[in-house]
């Protein structure tokens, strides 16, 4: 893991490094919003030159979020004239949070059956093809403090009641749906899952929450009722993510084997037309 960086004022810290519990009080406490960054290069140098192995496979959130991934690139390249004989792949997800960390586990887990380096990387990317990442966000607050949305749309969305539910796809994010309850939004979180799958599929299903976990949870009962999925696991937000979309947020991160590479042709072209910033 080569984590990224929260800035808070003057003081850098790793995501993970501060407590659940400091984070959201510093979080709730900001005048302004932290800021995050991508590793240093030598980060990335070192875990690479640390692998004791004859190839890496490097997976990153998506570049269109991030500097991370042309990071990993750089490193990669000085990796290789240190060690010539090294191979090193840096791929980018096209998601976040557990979208990322799906693509990560395909392709550790073909290599811990001895895969070689084309079959992992042929596995990771298969799941880059197939993940989804769709989250409910308790508000636009965060995001227009951040400049990511005119704080107009954050006040009318609060006004109004309305949960925003984005969608993380093939390294493009947009708006789903504007739900006016809670209930609703959670609601359309598993329509959209069964929209996105068929019943036969093996379902790999993360449940994720930023500082909300009584609803992942009872959301999480709901996903293995309803769907039984193969793999059913219940993740925080990363600090990093939560400094942008703020504490709350509730979501889905899922994948299917079988599943077919994409939303259909109406859905992909929904989201591409209700960009975020045009909330």
């Amino acid at each position: 893991m080569v984590p990224l960086a929260i800035v808070f004022g003057g003081e850098v810290y790793a995501d993970g490094a501060l407590s659940e519990e400091a984070f959201y009080a510093r979080l709730r406490a900001a005048p302004r919003l932290p800021t995050t960054a991508a590793p240093a290069p030598g980060a990335f140098l070192e875990a690479f030159l640390r692998a004791e192995a004859e190839a890496v496979v490097c997976v990153t959130l998506t570049a269109k979020f991030s500097g991370t991934y042309s990071v990993a690139l750089q490193a990669a390249r000085l990796a290789q004239e240190k060690r010539p004989q090294l191979e090193i792949r840096v791929l980018d997800s096209g998601s976040v949070a557990m979208g990322t960390g799906f693509v990560a586990l395909a392709a550790a887990g073909v290599a811990l059956q001895r895969g070689d380096l084309e079959m992992v990387t042929a596995a990771a990317e298969e799941v880059c093809r197939r993940v989804y990442v769709i989250g409910v966000l308790e508000s636009l607050h965060y995001l227009a403090k951040g400049g990511r949305v005119p704080k107009v749309a954050a006040w009318a969305s609060s006004l109004l009641q309305i949960k925003p539910i984005i969608q993380y796809w093939d390294g493009d994010v947009g708006l789903l749906e504007r739900a006016r309850t809670q209930p609703r939004a959670l609601s359309r979180l598993l329509e959209a899952l069964a929209q996105r799958v068929d019943h036969d599929d093996h379902l790999h299903v993360a449940v994720l929450h930023a500082a909300a976990p009584a609803l992942a949870e009872a959301l999480a009962q709901q996903v293995q009722e309803r769907f039984q999925p193969q793999e059913l696991l219940i993740v925080p937000f990363t600090q990093v993510l939560t400094a942008h979309t703020g504490p709350g947020l509730v979501g889905l991160a899922f994948y299917a084997e079988r599943a077919q590479d994409g939303p259909s042709p109406s859905a992909n072209a929904e989201l591409r037309a209700s960009p975020l910033d045009s909330l």
